[in-house]
């Protein structure tokens, strides 16, 4: 007589904590990776299209801002996001989990109580991050706003 076996899982616990941590560090990580690559979107977004102004690749771009503007350019409004990604990482892991886990109970991999779970914080998100892209937004097109009203 075989005996089936089951495959018994512990029971989900939230570690407030270290989700925390988590969210936290990838919004840290996350931002100042991915912040050069979004100046250069912006910039690339708002060159203007004109016989005397030359469309550059986004490399081409990044290379000419880091010659004529310097290295702190490529970082000129990362304060906001900095702050407002790593305030929503935190709650975006934190919340997710709690939510899962003792409110909607998803179980491992694709449950759509886990999407319903990581929908809920997300009006929440949109009031912390709408302002904060507005401000990096302003903040990365100085320079450029700068020579617009010279030339």
């Amino acid at each position: 007589q075989t005996q089936q076996t089951q495959k018994i899982t512990p029971p989900m616990t939230f570690h407030f904590g270290e989700e925390a941590i988590g969210g936290f560090a990838a919004g840290i990580v996350g931002t100042l990776l991915g912040f050069p690559l979004d100046l250069v979107k912006t910039r690339m977004q708002t060159q203007l299209s004109s016989s005397a102004t030359k469309q550059l690749s986004a490399v081409s771009l990044l290379s000419h801002i880091l010659r004529t503007e310097g290295i702190s350019a490529v970082y000129k409004g990362v304060g906001p996001p900095l702050l407002s990604l790593s305030i929503v990482n935190t709650l975006s892991f934190t919340s997710y989990s709690y939510f899962r886990q003792n409110i909607f109970h998803g179980q491992d991999g694709w449950d759509y109580k886990n999407a319903v779970s990581g929908m809920m914080g997300a009006p929440v998100f949109a009031l912390v991050t709408t302002p904060e892209n507005f401000l990096k937004t302003q903040m990365q097109l100085d320079n450029v706003q700068g020579d617009r009203e010279k030339g």
